[in-house]
């Protein structure tokens, strides 16, 4: 599902599934209780493997920003592949998250 390390007090998340749909939503959200993040100073998800993002996967991200402190906010999606930074932009939800492109 995903790899998780703390750096200076910022999360960084890695995720492992090639997908983040209504499928595996649920898990991805009981993990995020156990990394502190209501108390970290940032996070960032690597969405390196990451090709297919539903309504449901939408909300997860989101749900990783909603869980920071304000001051910690936004989170940052690193390596967004450009379908799903389609439908990232789409929803506007990279007014809310800072999205990055994917690494060449």
């Amino acid at each position: 599902m995903f790899i998780h390390e703390t750096h200076d007090g910022a999360v960084v998340i890695r995720l492992t599934v090639d997908s983040l749909d209504a499928a595996n939503t649920q898990e991805f959200r009981a993990r995020l209780g156990g990394l502190g993040l209501g108390e970290a100073c940032g996070a960032t998800v690597d969405c390196s493997a990451l090709s297919f993002l539903d309504s449901s996967g939408v909300g997860a991200l989101l749900n990783v920003n909603n869980r920071l402190p304000d001051a910690a906010r936004p989170a940052t999606l690193e390596n967004v592949a450009p379908d799903v930074r389609t439908v990232l932009e789409l929803l506007r939800i990279d007014r809310i998250l800072a999205v990055q492109k994917q690494a060449a």
